[in-house]
Parts: C-alpha cells; structure tokens; sequence
C-alpha cells in the first residue's frame, strides 16, 4: 500500500516584501510552487491514499488566492480518484463558534474526506481505516470534573 502523507503548506503564508513577476508576494507564491510539487509527485506516483494532516491555510480565514489555489489543486487530486484525508490543524480552526470551518469547503468532493469539526472522526475506506483527531481549540476543552468528596 502506497501513502502520501503531507502537511503544514500553509498556503496564504506571506512574509517577504517582494512580488514576483505575476505581482504575488514572492513568499506566498514559494507555498503555492511547493504544493503543486506535491501534486505533481501524487499524479506520477499514483498512491492508494493521500492524507494531508494540518494547516493546509495559513489561516482560518485565507485570502482569495489561497482558496482558489487550493480548490483548484484539490481538484485535480479529485479528479485522479484516489481518497484523500484532510485534517485540520490549528491554523485552519477558527477560534470562534462563529466562524465556519474553511475545510467544509471540501465537503462537496467526491474523492476528499475532511476531519474538521474539533472530535475525532472514524473514516473508513475497503481495506484501511483512518483515526483522525483534528486541532482542538481550547474553547471545545472543558476541565474533567471531580468527584464530590464525601466527608
């Protein structure tokens, strides 16, 4: 069985004061090159399964670019049917009930299987089962309680 797991891409990620030649933030445009590296390796190497395991956003609540690059990666990863686990990191929990999850994004593709909602998913497949356990942020854990003590 063939496994490509990857994580941490962090696409959105800027740091630089540079452009490059298409006017992208010369360290933003690094993050987008390195995953479509992965991609590229995934399409030659045709493994049985893909599981990225965190932080595929630099943030919760990326830019545009992010999120258009990436639905268009995970696009083609779609389109190689091969099944992928993503699960999110903290970088892609949003730090209030308010916010949506930014990998419910995914939720519409046949091929992705997204582990996003802070508990632990079971996501079973013909001949393997992933135990996944998402960023949990602190607003989701309670303190044990203690058993009364009886004097």
């Amino acid at each position: 069985m063939k496994i490509i797991h990857f994580s941490d891409t962090h696409l959105g990620y800027n740091d630089l004061d540079i452009l490059d030649e298409n006017n992208i933030n010369q360290r933003e445009a690094d993050f987008y090159d390195a995953f479509s590296q992965v991609v590229e390796q995934i399409k030659k190497i045709k493994p049985d399964y893909i599981i990225h395991t965190g932080d595929l956003f630099h943030r919760s609540s990326p830019s545009n670019r992010a999120i258009t690059f990436a639905l268009e990666q995970f696009k083609i990863i779609d389109e190689l049917n091969i099944p992928c686990v993503m699960i999110a990191g903290n970088h892609s929990t949003p730090r209030t009930n308010l916010s949506s999850p930014i990998l419910k994004i995914f939720d519409n593709f046949k091929n992705i299987h997204t582990s996003y909602n802070q508990e632990y998913k079971k996501i079973e497949f013909d001949d393997v089962v992933f135990h996944t356990l998402p960023h949990l942020s602190l607003i989701h854990i309670s303190e044990p309680t203690r058993p009364e003590r009886i004097s």
